[in-house]
């Protein structure tokens, strides 16, 4: 089934197709998302491997809650910090010990349907050609340009780890 249903594609994007063919169009839209972010809708559990360290791990997509095992063990609520907004998990208490899974089902459905618009808005728009001129009117398409759009759409929907930095010491400082 889809994520997307076909009045709300038809209701954002002006298209001549057949439902059949809209549906066609939507599923191959759909599926090429799903191989970029993972399964669409439902829980979904991702493996981490962290090491012997207490460093936040960070999810793909945002959740509103999670079950966490760490070494197959389960890992109590209170000894966690998650962040939702950013999709970091940290064990507050002690470190990580082993494979660290993570199930969460994603509270991103909004966006995945943006998404999925956007990209058969896309599909229906192209016209093929690399390059076209009517009257005074040219345009040429830059290399992979549109593969460009498709990734950063994908890429709307996955959380954005935050920029780290490492602490560079300096020589003037005890080691």
């Amino acid at each position: 089934m889809s994520v997307v249903t076909l009045d709300e594609v038809r209701a954002l994007v002006d298209t001549d197709l057949t439902a059949v063919d809209l549906q066609t169009v939507l599923d191959r839209e759909e599926g090429w998302l799903a191989g970029r972010i993972g399964v669409l809708t439902g829980a979904r559990t991702e493996t981490f491997s962290p090491g012997l360290t207490d460093a936040p791990i960070y999810l793909s997509r945002r959740a509103a809650s999670v079950v966490v095992t760490d070494n197959l063990l389960p890992v109590a609520p209170a000894d966690l910090r998650f962040a939702p907004a950013s999709g970091l998990v940290r064990r507050t208490r002690g470190y990580w010990s082993g494979p660290v899974v993570v199930t969460y089902t994603p509270t991103d459905a909004d966006a995945v349907k943006r998404a999925v618009i956007e990209l058969v808005r896309g599909t229906l728009a192209e016209t093929g050609y690399d390059a076209e001129s009517i009257g005074d009117y040219s345009y040429t398409r830059g290399d992979g340009a549109v593969r460009l759009g498709r990734s950063a759409l994908a890429r709307s929907v996955l959380l954005r780890r935050p920029a780290l930095s490492v602490r560079l010491r300096s020589s003037l400082e005890p080691a």
